[in-house]
């Protein structure tokens, strides 16, 4: 059974978390150069192409930081005129601090990307000690991050593949928020982020991947068991995969038939609560008595599961779909609910989504299926 379980970073084995809030770093979005978040305040700017980043030491109230605002402007508009000596002593910071105050971060918030943070750091750290910029961060500026835009895009990966805009995207996400971990630490003296101002590659999110109904039944009975009943539970819930693979038995009230899933787990943000039909609620009460945290365990290791790709794309070729990923299912729910008529709003709020436009993004709308349309108009 191809079922991959939790690794253990330091060899030692962790008990699992419990079901709590947990917090995330994220600085709120910025109205006229200022962002408030917890009761502190930021404020960030640009003059002549020199940007500044900082959080407001002292402020108790938007006025108290807009009247830092317009100091810290006037005072770096006389220091590029000359009119007063720039003693801004910065301290050094090395990149490979920058990283490891990154990875701390995301080790700490039990991040599920922790590997893939691990390894994109070190993929931007080896850039920036090749360009000379790995000894002081303070140096890096807007033009360095445009250029490693670049780079990564013109660089093929370890498997000589081009990089997607997507994948590229992921290393400047990486990048921003390393150093705005530092720049929100009253302890460090990092006021500037160099990504702030470097626009995202325009990307193609649109998927038309789905599993036809009348290839299910062949479809799950290549599977192993777990796996096929992960699957079911998918689709008879339309849930993101991970929301089903992470579920946790404090989310469910059995007395109830509800499953609950914090906002902290949703990529919206938002509470989801939905009554488990009978199909769900069987595969859910055929797990919940043999664990104690996680529902999906892994057989073998008695750990939790993260991934079960192998066996999903061995079932995939085999009925000629080979594309097909665990979270094409979520479109496939979404599609087979449109092709019986279902209207997108109701589908919308089957998905969870926070607007339609969404939810048409997940539809598996073949070209036939819009000739057929332009058809039936001309009929009329």
């Amino acid at each position: 059974m191809a079922i991959s379980s939790v690794d253990s970073r330091k060899g030692e084995v962790k008990s699992s978390p419990t079901c709590k809030q947990w917090g995330i770093i994220m600085v709120k979005r910025y109205i006229n150069n200022i962002a408030e978040e917890n009761g502190k305040y930021y404020i960030k700017f640009s003059i002549n192409g020199e940007q500044k980043q900082m959080l407001v030491q002292g402020a108790k109230s938007i006025q108290d930081a807009k009247i830092i605002l317009d100091t810290e402007r006037f005072k770096l508009r006389q220091i590029q005129g000359g009119v007063l000596k720039d003693e801004r002593k910065i301290k050094k910071y090395t990149a490979d601090f920058l990283f490891k105050n990154f990875l701390k971060y995301s080790n700490d918030q039990e991040k599920k990307s922790y590997k893939k943070d691990k390894y994109q750091s070190e993929e931007l750290l080896k850039h920036l000690k090749e360009k000379g910029l790995a000894s002081d961060i303070s140096q890096i500026k807007q033009k360095h991050i445009e250029q490693l835009k670049i780079d990564l895009k013109n660089t093929p990966t370890k498997r000589g593949k081009k990089r997607l805009n997507s994948t590229v995207n992921k290393y400047l996400a990486c990048l921003k928020t390393a150093f705005n971990l530092l720049v929100k630490d009253e302890d460090i003296d990092i006021h500037n982020n160099p990504c702030f101002g470097v626009s995202m590659f325009p990307e193609d999110n649109r998927r038309d991947t789905y599993l036809p109904e009348d290839l299910k039944d062949k479809f799950l009975s290549l599977l192993p068991e777990m796996v096929r009943d992960i699957v079911e539970l998918d689709l008879a819930t339309g849930l993101r995969i991970g929301n089903v693979i992470h579920a946790r038995k404090c989310e469910f009230n059995l007395y109830r038939n509800e499953w609950r899933i914090p906002k902290e787990k949703n990529k919206g943000k938002k509470d989801i609560q939905i009554t488990l039909k009978p199909n769900a609620l069987k595969i859910v009460k055929k797990y919940y008595d043999k664990t104690s945290d996680y529902l999906f365990i892994n057989p073998r290791t008695q750990e939790h599961i993260t991934t079960f790709r192998k066996s999903f794309a061995t079932a995939a070729k085999k009925i000629g779909i080979p594309d097909l990923q665990p979270k094409d299912i979520r479109r496939t729910v979404g599609t087979w609910l449109y092709h019986k008529g279902v209207s997108l709003r109701v589908i919308k709020d089957v998905l969870h989504h926070s607007n339609v436009a969404t939810t048409e993004r997940y539809l598996g709308i073949t070209g036939s299926e819009v000739d057929k349309a332009y058809e039936i108009l001309d009929k009329e």
